[in-house]
């Protein structure tokens, strides 16, 4: 046992049976003290001291534990009656266990020897004075509550979105037990592309893990309802995507594996945006679509939550025949999968690696080289997305730490306004503790507030956030400040009062009694470590806003292979089930009357848009040459009219243009991008040279090339050139809808008379609109851009934070130092030496702050390249544009409060002293 403290059991026991709160330690301190004084009193003979404490810890423990027992609910502290009067000095009204008086203190209650006041007590009084204190300082408790929340509800709205795509489960029932199934080349491991119908009827035959099946497919098409017509994005479901997904519809009913195939009704479930867009909300089911000119019974609507596949606005059922469900040779479908009770992920790939195996044998013109892959559906969607929020989320995370600086900053400067009154309460009796807890309380307080005024200002934000980023936020349908991000926004405020107002409270603990001398010394020491802090995290914001809008202007900079000035497009499909040779005839007519019109130059045709649309490919057969699937060449194929190259621009490297007689009824021939020679035929001349499109020319027949083209940027101008093939509607009869390509008169607006002219050659064509091709690629664009905007708001958000802090910190200081430079002035100091030695005081923190962050980025830079910014690498010219940035207007926010100081009046000081 230590001689230096009570016993423990005898304490322990005390500890027992007193009653909680201030009673509790009041009795401890009391006897504590007593046992002290007696141990001193006897020359460190402890033994007596010892069973002092242990006869009354016995005594007033019993007493308090009978009034327990017998109903009393009022208890009174320790007292003469309790404590042998001889023991406690005369006057002196004891300590708490922790060391600090009970006398009339800094709350002014009553905390003496028969007064002390509960804890819960003493913090409604904490509460009290703080709200009277700020309320004392409108102007800081302005600033104070505009900065946390803006912080705080930034922090809330991102985490909404991070919350729902990332943390949330899948809206789906069960979501651990759902796979995604796919092919995959095994020298590329990590990748899965689309299969084929064949494919997926063979893995749902052979397969003994999965509970049920389904597959999906994308198609582009016209929908048309009522007198409205509209491209969209149409999931076809194989096997029941939404029985597989277990979700219901939210109006009618979903469609199940038996209504789909020939001969069965067409049928289509809407989501719930296209229902209150076109149906306004109303009674829907029942009524007609028409899809690709057919017409499609609207069963069912979706709940707004649901989402699956990323972009889809329509559900039809397949209208497939059992031929399609088993050819091997059309790439176009995803497999998601439920998994049985008691299976297993790895089992699951053993079963399908067999499965792969087995087709490699059979089939390895088309297998070879590849095999099957399964994954979680839940990792490949949150894979999808990317780490961008993360980003998004720490650099709003980054921006509440420089706003917490700058909250702690203010408050070490208020702190020093209140050196007397805190001096005044420890010369009261007020301890440490109890000065750490009236800072802590009044922090809390403020950030408290700020998260209330955050709450209401995040879902402003987060309104701005999905309208600024369509179709950027996945799930946004689901996203809400929901209770989990209250929660959050709690937890966040209340640490974040802790954080900016845990270095006032240790100053105000080690606040002096008698003098107010080193109070400011350390603050400024203080002052300046926040300073290099933020300085820091606004070096590493800046340079990541500086590194995206590099990215940017990169990818804004890409050739798209084609002339978008003065372009326009105009999307066209020929409804109903029309022969080839009526389709043809219209598209005809439709170029050439259009190409008559005033203000038209040209006019092409082409099935996908470059750059925004999806471009199908296929494989590449030569006679002769036998490949494997995995080593198998292919190439995107586009069906187009001969003068498409000449309206986009297009040029011709190497032969002869097409013209309509490359179709069926003359020489099938085709185009080829400069990339498609390159990768099929090398260093020969692709000139003559002969190839299938399509594992048996099923995409087109065995066509001759007659010339070489340049690259277009197909598949987005963030991803590389592919092989592209060209080829006339004649030689791809069963393509139908088009994308109608204007080449426009220099500054020419898009004719009005388009409209008409389609509508005269065929009234049901629809009008879909017409649009300038600059503005369909800056939205292919808008989400690239919209994210460069995001963290350039946030870079500068933290460069004026940081501006901000430091000067406010300089402006207090030489505002308190005010008396000294006047006095220095007027005994002739030099008011130039006055201002560089404020420069230098300033300056200081900032170099550092810039040193540490330019190191911070220096490790974290590639991480951040692979983590978001892919396009342009990280490039130290960047880094050392962002420190010149923030130490000119770090300099800037400097020299003012300098230029005050070496301004300041000696007479007027010294008359007001």
């Amino acid at each position: 046992m230590s001689e230096g403290r009570p016993p423990r059991l005898a304490e322990a026991f005390l500890f027992i049976c007193l009653p909680g709160g201030g009673y509790r330690e009041s009795v401890l301190g009391d006897l504590e003290e007593g046992f002290h004084r007696r141990a001193a009193r006897d020359s460190g003979r402890a033994t007596r001291a010892r069973w002092w404490y242990r006869w009354h810890a016995v005594r007033v423990g019993a007493g308090y534990a009978a009034r327990r027992l017998l109903g009393r609910r009022r208890y009174r502290p320790v007292d003469a009656r309790d404590v042998d009067a001889r023991d406690v000095p005369v006057g002196d009204l004891g300590r708490t266990r922790t060391g600090e008086p009970r006398m009339l203190g800094m709350d002014g209650g009553r905390m003496g020897i028969r007064g002390v006041r509960t804890l819960p007590a003493e913090i409604a009084t904490d509460v009290r004075f703080a709200v009277r204190w700020l309320r004392r300082a409108p102007g800081f408790l302005a600033i104070a509550l505009l900065t946390l929340a803006m912080s705080i509800g930034a922090n809330a709205a991102i985490f909404s979105v991070v919350d729902t795509v990332y943390l949330e489960p899948l809206p789906f029932e069960e979501p651990e037990r759902l796979v995604r199934m796919g092919l995959a080349r095994e020298d590329r491991p990590g990748t899965m592309s689309v299969h084929t119908a064949g494919d997926f009827q063979e893995w749902r035959e052979r397969t003994t893990s999965f509970e049920s099946m389904a597959a999906w497919g994308y198609r582009t098409a016209t929908v048309e309802y009522g007198d409205v017509a509209e491209r969209m994005t149409v999931a076809i479901s194989v096997g029941s995507l939404f029985d597989v997904l277990g979700r219901s519809a939210e109006v009618g009913r979903t469609f199940s594996a038996g209504e789909e195939g020939p001969g069965a009704e067409n049928l289509a479930v809407l989501s719930h945006a296209v229902w209150q867009q076109a149906f306004g909300g109303g009674d829907v089911v029942g009524s007609v679509v028409r899809v690709w000119g057919e017409p499609h019974e609207v069963i069912g609507v979706m709940p707004r939550d649901f989402a699956y596949p990323s972009g889809a606005r329509l559900w039809v059922t397949a209208p497939f025949d059992a031929e399609t469900l088993a050819a091997r040779n059309d790439f176009f479908l995803r497999t998601v999968a439920r998994l049985r009770p008691e299976a297993e992920v790895e089992r699951v790939r053993d079963e399908v690696d067999v499965i792969g195996r087995d087709l490699q044998e059979r089939l390895p013109e088309t297998y070879g080289g590849i095999e099957i892959v399964v994954e979680p559906m839940g990792e490949w969607l949150r894979a999808g997305v990317g780490n961008v929020w993360w980003i998004l989320m720490g650099g709003v995370t980054l921006i509440l730490l420089i706003g917490c600086g700058n909250m702690a900053n203010l408050l070490l400067s208020r702190g020093t306004d209140r050196e007397g009154e805190l001096a005044v309460r420890r010369a009261m009796g007020a301890g440490g503790g109890r000065l750490v807890r009236q800072a802590l309380t009044e922090s809390t307080l403020l950030a408290l507030a700020g998260g209330a005024l955050g709450v209401l200002v995040a879902p402003l934000l987060l309104d701005l956030l999905l309208a600024w980023m369509p179709g950027g936020v996945p799930r946004a349908e689901s996203v809400d400040v929901d209770p989990g991000v209250l929660v959050f926004t709690l937890a966040v405020s209340v640490v974040s009062g802790l954080l900016f107002g845990a270095l006032p409270a240790a100053r105000a603990r080690g606040a002096p009694i008698g003098s107010r001398l080193g109070w400011s010394r350390r603050t400024d020491r203080s002052s300046n470590g926040l300073i290099v802090a933020e300085v820091a995290m606004s070096v590493v914001l800046l340079t990541a806003a500086g590194l995206m809008a590099r990215s940017f202007a990169a990818l804004a900079s890409e050739d798209p292979g084609i002339e978008t000035e003065d372009l326009a497009v105009v999307p066209m499909e020929i409804p109903g089930d029309r022969a080839f040779e009526e389709r043809r005839a219209v598209y005809r007519e439709v170029e050439e009357r259009l190409s008559a019109l005033p203000g038209i130059r040209s006019v092409g045709f082409v099935s996908t848009m470059p750059v925004v649309d999806f471009t199908p490919g296929a494989w590449v057969n030569e006679p002769g040459v036998v490949h494997t699937g995995g080593d198998r060449p292919g190439a995107k194929y586009q069906v187009v009219s001969p003068g498409y190259f000449e309206t986009v621009g297009i040029e011709l490297q190497r032969g002869r243009r097409l013209t309509r007689r490359d179709g069926l009824d003359g020489t099938p021939s085709v185009l080829v991008s400069r990339a498609a020679a390159d990768e099929l035929f090398g260093d020969d001349d692709p000139v003559g040279k002969r190839f299938d499109l399509g594992l048996d020319g099923d995409i087109a027949p065995l066509a001759t090339v007659v010339g070489v083209v340049g690259d277009v940027k197909l598949n987005g101008l963030e991803e590389p050139v592919v092989p592209a093939v060209y080829a006339v509607q004649e030689l791809i009869p069963w393509w139908t809808g088009f994308h109608l390509m204007i080449r426009l008169e220099p500054g020419a607006a898009i004719p009005s008379a388009v409209r008409e002219v389609l509508a005269s050659v065929d009234p049901d064509i629809p009008w879909l609109g017409a649009r300038r091709v600059e503005d369909v690629m800056g939205g292919a664009l808008s989400r690239t851009r919209n994210t460069t905007f995001l963290f350039g708001l946030l870079g500068l958000v933290a460069l004026a934070m940081a501006a901000v802090g430091v000067f406010g910190v300089l402006a207090y200081v030489v505002g308190r130092r005010t008396r000294d430079i006047g006095i220095r002035l007027a005994i002739g100091a030099d008011p130039r030496e006055v201002r560089m030695e404020v420069l230098r005081d300033g300056i200081r923190p900032v170099a550092l702050g810039l040193l540490v962050g330019v190191v911070a980025v220096g490790f974290v830079g590639r991480s951040m390249e692979s983590l978001v910014f892919g396009v342009q690498t990280f490039d130290p010219t960047t880094l050392l544009g962002v420190a010149a940035l923030l130490g000119g207007v770090s300099l800037l926010a400097i020299y003012v409060p300098a230029w005050r100081a070496s301004s300041v009046a000696p007479r007027t000081v010294l008359e007001s002293e």
